[in-house]
């Protein structure tokens, strides 16, 4: 089995250890073995088991099949194009049109959309930007056999249980544990990690938790708005000052914008 890979699995030292307890041997220490290995062991299933954001093509040699995935939200893209002769594939549209020799034509109607209404208006409708362009739906595998003919469908979906028994303080216990691990998992790294950081609590929380919890030597980033709709710079001071921080801000400019992005569209 040939792994194409673009992403990472978090829980992938859990998922190796499991592995090495069955007997499996592994070669390195990446999460793109475990995620191969896994894959060859146990097909689509194991994508039930795997904790991460990916697009990936996996090739297997014993009966010729292509298998392509993305994560359950879809945070990395995975893109296709269906021509006579056969399925061009690439997590950009760039590497797709080399692949091609050709560039498809732009979707005007998509476009105006997106520049109307915003990019919430981009998921409610299959189209991409480009006419034929499509891609391979968050949470979902495609497999394609040697004759050509595919199976597809979602490996999960989203579910919502009310449990109205739960005191209050077990509510919170629960949510606080489970987001700790959750960032806990997802700073293994072999480089330096920084975040994006707003005045919201969002990343604030995140930032706080890899700071104080995990014990994490961070440096943050904030793009600045000097739009007052926007404008949090008090609010990032005074997180960057209470968690004592490396920061670093980015001042945004809109003067001249569609200036810029006509003359950018013409290259």
């Amino acid at each position: 089995v040939t792994l194409a890979y673009n992403g990472e699995v978090y829980n992938f030292v859990e998922l190796r250890r499991e592995m090495q307890e069955r007997g499996h041997v592994f070669r390195s220490t990446s999460d793109t073995e475990v995620l191969a290995r896994a894959l060859a062991d146990g097909g689509v299933a194991a994508l039930d088991r795997c904790e991460g954001m990916w697009a990936f093509a996996s090739y297997d040699e014993r009966d010729g099949s292509l298998l392509l995935s993305r994560d359950r939200f879809g945070e990395k893209p995975l893109y296709l194009y269906r021509a006579p002769e056969g399925v061009y594939f690439a997590s950009e549209v760039k590497f797709l049109f080399a692949m091609l020799g050709r560039r498809l034509p732009i979707d005007l109607e998509h476009l105006r959309r997106y520049m109307v209404n915003g990019y919430k208006a981009l998921y409610k409708h299959a189209a991409e930007f480009f006419v034929g362009l499509g891609e391979v739906p968050p949470a979902t595998w495609l497999r394609i056999d040697a004759d050509g003919r595919e199976a597809s469908a979602r490996y999960w979906n989203p579910s919502f249980e009310q449990d109205t028994t739960m005191p209050y303080g077990e509510a919170v216990r629960g949510t606080r544990e489970r987001l700790i691990r959750s960032v806990e998992l997802r700073l293994r790294a072999d480089v330096p990690i920084a975040f994006c950081m707003s005045g919201g609590v969002d990343s604030n929380a995140l930032i706080a938790i890899a700071k104080k919890e995990l014990g994490y030597d961070l440096h943050g980033f904030t793009i600045a708005n000097s739009d007052e709709r926007y404008e949090e710079s008090d609010l990032v001071a005074e997180a960057v000052r209470a968690l004592d921080l490396k920061h670093t801000s980015i001042p945004t400019d809109t003067r001249d914008f569609l200036p810029k992005l006509r003359s950018l569209v013409r290259k």
